[in-house]
């Protein structure tokens, strides 16, 4: 409880969110929040800069590429007013305090934890994590952690027929429903729209 009078005013801590945000194209992702405001917040008028992606494991996908993604879906559901990328890499210090001398609200750090390519049978996994960060005083708002499962759709057999089944959805499927999701928890709006 120390810890939530610390982060000023962040409340939920590992909460597990109903697997219905972020469907896309059959890709359901699983989100955990660990840190997130008590209250809503508004988030429409928020100026955000969006460093550049953290990789964990070898990546077919870069750095900025994913960052101009996360960038791509807050600004296509109008999550913040301004979502800039910073294509420079730097400590989390000098990114909060850059953001904050350019009138920033958040700094954005996204991080790509795990990913794995289906191939043929064998089902792929994407997984990532998201930090917002207020920049008047540099405290954890947001800390949220998502993963999809891109499992392949098998051969179904019946009495006098089969139904030949799918190779597991591409790796930006996972990603964008993982995304979706996230910007659904941040700014407190469900997302209609289905992308497939």
């Amino acid at each position: 409880m120390a810890m939530l009078a610390i982060l000023g005013g962040c409340g939920r801590l590992a909460e597990q969110i109903p697997e219905s945000r972020g469907r896309v194209g059959g890709v359901v992702p699983k989100m955990q929040i660990f840190v997130a405001p008590a209250r809503p917040v508004d988030t429409s008028g928020l100026k955000v800069l969006v460093m550049p992606a953290e990789l964990f494991a070898p990546q077919p996908l870069n750095s900025e590429g994913i960052s101009r993604y996360v960038q791509s879906v807050f600004l296509q559901h109008r999550v913040f007013k301004v979502l800039e990328c910073c294509s420079t890499r730097m400590s989390e210090a000098a990114a909060v305090e850059m953001a904050r001398q350019r009138g920033f609200d958040l700094v954005f750090f996204p991080a790509m934890v795990d990913l794995v390519p289906g191939q043929g049978d064998s089902a792929g996994f994407v997984a990532m994590r998201f930090r917002l960060v207020r920049t008047k005083e540099p405290v954890t708002i947001w800390d949220i952690y998502g993963e999809a499962a891109l499992e392949p759709e098998h051969d179904s057999y019946f009495l006098i027929w089969k139904s030949s089944g799918s190779p597991p959805p591409p790796v930006m499927r996972g990603v964008t429903s993982i995304l979706r999701a996230t910007a659904e928890i941040v700014s407190g709006n469900p997302i209609t729209a289905v992308s497939r």
